[in-house]
């Protein structure tokens, strides 16, 4: 049974106040659960040593691309797709 939306009552109108009620409800667990989240990434990020106030988003850019550099050079076998390329392409290092 696929997952559905319940913010709102089947066949009722959403505006009645039983489905008003429901939305509130539904608003405030979402509120509650966000403010979790954001304090939870904030103790993370005190944790790693980092502060609110840092710039820290050339930090996660860097380790982006050093992560890249390393997957590029990590030769793994890989699939059959990946063999036929490395056969195939003659300027392929390796």
């Amino acid at each position: 049974m696929p997952l559905v939306d319940r913010r709102f009552l089947p066949n009722v109108p959403p505006d009645s106040p039983a489905n008003q009620r429901r939305f509130n409800a539904y608003f405030e667990d979402h509120r509650k659960a966000t403010r979790w989240l954001q304090k939870a990434l904030e103790l993370w990020m005190l944790t790693c040593g980092l502060k609110r106030e840092d710039n820290w988003v050339p930090l996660l850019i860097a380790e982006m691309q050093l992560s890249w550099a390393k997957s590029r050079t990590d030769e793994s076998p890989g699939t059959a797709d990946d063999w036929l390329r490395r056969v195939l392409d003659p300027n392929r290092p390796g």
